[in-house]
């Protein structure tokens, strides 16, 4: 089961985020998974004006 967690922050801080793949599979060993997640993830922080200085995908988790 998914649990959906959505949390709007109006405040000007510093967020660390770290996911992960579904049952810890290493879906983003390969390029085109990847692509996908750095496409997805420029959209949303276009769409929320966010910035990210830098994140760190690895074959089965994210840092951002």
């Amino acid at each position: 089961m998914v649990t959906i967690r959505r949390i709007v922050d109006d405040q000007l801080y510093v967020h660390f985020v770290t996911f992960s793949v579904d049952k810890r599979q290493k879906r983003l060993d390969h390029d085109h998974p990847k692509r996908i997640l750095l496409g997805v993830l420029n959209d949303q922080m276009e769409k929320k004006s966010a910035k990210c200085p830098g994140f760190v995908s690895m074959p089965d988790h994210v840092h951002a």
